[in-house]
């Protein structure tokens, strides 16, 4: 399988973890990613930021309001006004610290002094029965399945001890991902991608923060273009629009013709959709129970906002 990371700081005893920044887990994945994880441990760690042409900054004047994830780096009179010079509060937070780029493979117990590889190890084992005995574990395991993983991962943990992965796996470090999206979304332009991205809802299922709401909301209304009609289909995948033919394409089952009933047209190539689903500008829809219009749906990050049918009492209409 294979290998997962966290990016850690060992002596603030923090974390980011790449996929609220739209990246994977593994190395390669967020290591080669831009205006995302790699930014936000370049902004974490930069001495001097707001200092020069390209630091992630922006000038205000008069009473316009900072944002929370900001603070005023230095002030100063501009054309009898007073103008202010603002940063990311998160900019050098980790200036000078120890980073480890952290596996679940590592070895246990590296990076760490004995007192703390014996006080996590602790801690962790205190852990593990509630985690094996939860709803959402049992969902896939019997309760005899359990005990026995359960009896089997204690066993590891006594014997290996825990690495810094699992550390930040089991909430003993503090996941800064979310302070850090908002530090470097104060960029306009890395601000409009994840604005894009949490729309579209490719966000590995994290949810949207709540700083970049309002705008996801707004981006979303505005590309919207509600289409009324429905799929004729059991399967959820990958739908492709090419020389006007649209073909669904799920898991590795070759790609099929799928019928759709007044879809007049599309503007891109390819939507993720469920069975009953259809894409309004990028975004999923699915059917409202009571009139078979569709509802926008905000890709899970918000509530329902009612039914594209003004004449559905159901829900309130958009």
């Amino acid at each position: 399988m294979g290998q997962y990371y966290y990016i850690v700081n060992l002596d603030k005893k923090e974390f980011i973890h790449p996929h609220l920044f739209n990246d994977g887990l593994k190395l390669l994945e967020f290591g080669c990613s831009s205006q995302g994880t790699m930014t936000a441990l370049a902004v974490l760690c930069a001495d001097g930021n707001g200092k020069g042409g390209g630091d992630i900054c922006r000038s205000i004047t008069g009473k316009t309001k900072i944002k929370s994830c900001e603070k005023i780096s230095y002030s100063w009179e501009h054309s009898g006004k007073q103008t202010h010079l603002v940063v990311p509060k998160i900019a050098g937070r980790w200036s000078g610290d120890r980073i480890v780029i952290a596996g679940d493979y590592a070895e246990p117990g590296s990076h760490m002094t004995q007192r703390d590889r014996l006080k996590y190890r602790r801690e962790i084992l205190a852990m593990l029965p509630k985690g094996y005995a939860s709803p959402s574990y049992l969902k896939h395991y019997s309760r005899e399945e359990a005990e026995k993983n359960l009896k089997e991962a204690v066993r590891q943990t006594r014997d290996k001890g825990v690495n810094l992965y699992e550390v930040c796996a089991y909430g003993l470090f503090d996941d800064i991902s979310l302070l850090a999206l908002e530090g470097i979304c104060c960029d306009s332009y890395i601000r409009e991608s994840f604005v894009e991205t949490f729309a579209r809802g490719m966000s590995f299922g994290r949810d949207c923060p709540k700083s970049l709401r309002r705008d996801v909301k707004k981006y979303v209304t505005e590309k919207a273009n509600i289409i009324k009609g429905k799929f004729v289909s059991d399967w959820g995948g990958i739908l492709i629009y090419s020389d006007a033919t649209l073909n669904l394409k799920t898991g590795f089952v070759e790609t099929k013709p799928v019928e759709i009933e007044g879809l007049d047209s599309l503007d891109r190539e390819y939507f993720e959709v469920g069975p009953d689903q259809a894409c309004v500008g990028g975004v999923e829809t699915t059917i409202c129970p009571a009139c078979h219009e569709y509802i926008l749906t905000f890709d899970s990050l918000f509530e329902v906002s009612g039914c594209s049918n003004s004449e559905c009492e159901s829900l309130q209409s958009v």
